[in-house]
């Protein structure tokens, strides 16, 4: 699940930030991509 543009924060990221940033991160994305699913089941 790499993504090319995440590399750069990621880094910059003490590790245990990092990980739980990306928790939040891929539970924001999830969200997301739930909300757009619905949305346009909607229409």
């Amino acid at each position: 699940m790499e993504e090319k543009d995440d590399s750069g924060w990621k880094q910059k990221l003490p590790k245990l930030a990092k990980s739980g940033l990306e928790a939040a991160y891929q539970e924001a994305d999830k969200q997301t991509r739930q909300e757009a699913i619905a949305a346009l089941r909607e229409r």
